[in-house]
């Protein structure tokens, strides 16, 4: 049972010096009752009954004239006097956080000793034999019953009737009146012991007391005022705070709390978890906490450390970025501050899908993404935001000019226009030289380039160049100028070239002509005796998508003027080439079998011949479809290799045959990827590090012994590095073997972003060689993309 008090507490020197209070009587309280003593029982756990109290205050308090009173299950407190009440004798005073034991006779009435073992400790009231009246004569019940603590003997009282004199009461097994719900029940062998060692006091019995076998009585020379350390002593950042915790001691009358070994100034009192340190300034801060009980301080647990949490300070950005159309770039930004998260801005909104992560890539820049970027970067203390990181996106540039302008000789200037986006500079060509602005010419550098004093030695291929603001140069297509003498005449200013192709293939013959108005076009073909007109063949440009055996011959374009005039073009030839193997390779599917590939400048049927060597080429292939390009599966299983010819042949009977290649199956083969981990490690403990996987995988068909090692390697020209910022370059990669067709990644290998050199998203070239088995190397080379 519990009542409600006001504790007042002086510290001197570590011991605790207190006032008596006449409150203090609720923290008297039953701690343990066994009632299997006085028992013929040999199984009996002790040969007497016995009851214990306990002093949980801080305080002595005077007993004296107490009673402690059994009743049965059912009858009324002390209703057998002279059985049921003992009366502590004047003097009695139990002292803080200590204990009293009160024993019964270990004799029968008659003298007859009862069975079970003595106490394992003396009790501080001894039982004498009945019908003596002085000393304790309480008669408990074994299993069922109840005692209670009065603070003025009160025999033969119902329960419910006991007043202000009870001090506290436990009912176990079936007996009525108790504390909340009853104790369980008990035994000769078992006792009932308050939990906590005698300091759990909820009012409720079950959920006070506890059985015990045997319990273990306490006299008043134990005390529980010399107390563990507190455990799970835990240090919490909070913002502009630190927040400690630790778990309560039973018996604590409270803790102290030292920070960095110093007691924390103005906190030299007793208070209970949670200590909250208001002021821990920027600094890790280590705080330990001790038990203080009746007796004085106990020892300080270990120390647990934290830095008080903070609202982030973003220390760093990244600079300003000028990016090419298409190309790709990043920003990041470095904060201090604990449970940090990110929101990527542009121009101070929000970017949908932006990675909470310290960098962003942007990828595939178009001239919409530019603007300005920041990130706010936030935690439960608040939030502060970057400087703003610009950037500028280059649009592409681009020049397109007429196919064919032409001017009168004679006449005081001509002009060529281009048509021109994304440039900030331009520069005219002629004949891939550039142009200058003088008698000439002039708008050398402007969209519009105006010839002089026309001349016949003008004419030439017109381009423009242009640059845009972070690109590299483009050029556009040619402008073929012509210098006639006559507008009105038709003048063919560039002839159709003769072509060779492929049967199948396609072909194009194209004319220029200045002059004569709105001339048309009529190409023409020679059929052995006569030009005849190719039907819809009526542009400057004719194109054949694919040329057959008939198509081959003579052609010629009719260009006609406005007024009727017409000129031929020179006639130029479309020829076949001969039937030619283009190229020949293979591939290994599996151990003892490669797929032969083939391609062709003319449709062909092919088979392919193998053999082990050859003069044996016995093993043909089924016929390949009509094409210009094929495949085949050749096997033999008991070889490392097979010899293969193929012979390929055109619908009209031509035929083409590759030498003699062999087709090796290897039998040990490493192959290497490589590619950056996700995200950044951590090197030096101050910056970032780019972390490389190499893969590999063994294409053979047996193991590769190892060891496989790492002859050479760089990132982007420089070599890895160890946390203590030396050269790392590892020449045992710890792979002893390699299964066939088994993948072992490696990881690990780390470089120095800052040295790479190279912003988040940018590819870096990672090259170097690695060997195995005896002589065998394979080069390490590829892209890396950084994270």
């Amino acid at each position: 049972m519990r009542r409600t008090w006001l504790t007042t507490t002086f510290l001197i020197a570590g011991i605790c010096v207190c006032t008596a209070r006449a409150e203090a009587v609720s923290d008297v309280r039953i701690s343990q009752v066994y009632g299997g003593g006085g028992s013929a029982n040999p199984a009996a756990a002790y040969h007497r009954d016995f009851v214990e109290l306990f002093n949980a205050g801080s305080v002595a308090v005077d007993i004296s004239g107490w009673a402690i009173e059994y009743g049965s299950p059912t009858g009324n407190w002390g209703g057998t006097p002279a059985l049921n009440v003992f009366t502590f004798p004047p003097g009695t005073v139990m002292q803080p956080c200590r204990y009293l034991l009160i024993a019964m006779p270990n004799t029968s009435s008659t003298g007859t000793p009862y069975m079970g073992a003595a106490l394992p400790v003396t009790p501080d009231f001894e039982g004498v034999a009945f019908p003596v009246t002085s000393g304790p004569q309480l008669t408990l019940g074994s299993t069922n019953g109840k005692v209670g603590l009065f603070s003025a003997a009160s025999p033969n009282t119902p329960c419910g009737s006991e007043g202000g004199a009870l001090v506290d009461k436990v009912a176990y097994g079936t007996s009525n009146c108790p504390d909340g719900t009853a104790a369980a029940a008990l035994s000769i062998t078992t006792g009932s012991v308050r939990r906590g060692r005698g300091f759990v006091d909820t009012d409720n019995n079950s959920a006070d007391f506890t059985v015990e076998s045997p319990p273990v009585p306490h006299n008043s020379s134990a005390s529980l005022c010399n107390l563990p350390v507190p455990e799970n002593v835990l240090a919490t950042p909070q913002c502009g705070a630190i927040s400690i915790g630790w778990d309560t001691v039973a018996g604590a009358v409270g803790f102290r709390v030292k920070r960095d070994g110093v007691v924390i100034t103005g906190m030299d009192t007793i208070f209970a978890p949670p200590f909250v340190d208001a002021s821990p300034g920027n600094s890790q801060r280590c705080y330990e906490v001790c038990t203080i009980s009746i007796d004085g301080d106990g020892a300080y647990s270990p120390a647990s450390c934290a830095v008080a949490g903070s609202a982030p300070t973003v220390k760093a950005a990244s600079k300003d970025a000028t990016v090419p159309e298409g190309g790709k770039t990043g920003f990041s930004v470095f904060a201090t501050g604990s449970n940090l998260t990110y929101v990527w801005r542009k121009n101070g909104v929000a970017i949908p899908g932006a990675p909470n992560a310290r960098f962003i890539s942007l990828d595939n820049v178009q001239t919409s993404d530019a603007g300005a970027y920041d990130a706010l970067v936030c935690n439960a203390c608040g939030c502060d935001s970057s400087t703003a990181m610009v950037l500028q996106v280059c649009p592409t540039p681009s020049a397109t000019v007429p196919n064919l302008v032409y001017g009168v000789i004679g006449d005081a200037s001509a002009s060529i226009s281009a048509t021109i986006s994304g440039a900030v500079s331009v520069q005219w060509l002629r004949d891939r030289l550039p142009v200058t602005n003088g008698p000439d010419f002039s708008g050398a550098t402007t969209a519009t380039l105006t010839i002089m004093d026309l001349a016949a030695q003008d004419a030439g291929l017109y381009q423009v160049s242009v640059t845009g603001a972070c690109t590299p140069t483009a050029i556009s297509n040619v402008c073929y100028f012509a210098v006639v003498e006559d507008a009105s005449v038709v003048t063919i200013v560039m002839h159709p070239s003769n072509q060779s192709v492929a049967l199948g293939s396609p072909a194009t013959f194209s004319v220029l002509a200045a002059g004569g108005g709105t001339p048309t076009y009529q190409w023409q073909k020679f059929d052995g005796k006569s030009w005849r007109s190719v039907p819809g063949a009526t542009a400057s440009v004719y194109s054949d998508p694919s040329v057959d055996a008939s198509d081959l011959g003579s052609y010629r374009c009719v260009v006609t003027a406005s007024n009727g005039v017409a000129v031929f073009s020179n006639p130029a030839s479309l020829n076949s080439v001969g039937l030619r193997l283009l190229t020949v390779g293979y591939k290994q599917l599996a151990c003892g079998s490669a797929m032969v590939t083939w391609t062709t400048n003319e449709p062909v049927t092919a088979v392919v011949k193998y053999g082990s060597d050859c003069r044996s080429l016995s093993a043909t292939t089924a016929a390949s479809p009509l094409g210009l390009s094929g495949s085949a599966v050749i096997e033999l299983p008991a070889t490392a290799f097979a010899m293969f010819q193929i012979v390929a042949t055109t619908p009209g009977g031509a035929t083409v045959q590759s030498s003699c290649t062999p087709a090796y199956f290897p039998s040990m083969q490493l192959s290497v990827e490589v590619s950056a981990m996700p995200g950044y490690g951590n090197l030096y403990a101050v910056e970032d590090g780019i972390a490389v996987r190499i893969r590999l995988r063994n294409d053979g068909c047996v193991a590769i012994p190892g060891p496989i090692t790492l002859e050479k390697l760089a990132l982007n020209g420089v070599s890895p590095r160890k946390s203590d910022g030396s050269v790392d370059l590892p020449r045992d990669l710890t792979v002893p073997a390699l299964e066939s067709g088994e993948t072992r990644d490696v990881d690990g290998v780390m470089f120095s972003r800052s040295e790479v050199g190279l912003p988040s998203g940018s590819d870096a070239t990672l090259w170097g060689s690695i060997r195995y088995g005896e002589k065998q190397n394979v080069a390490v080379a590829g892209k890396v993309r950084l994270p």
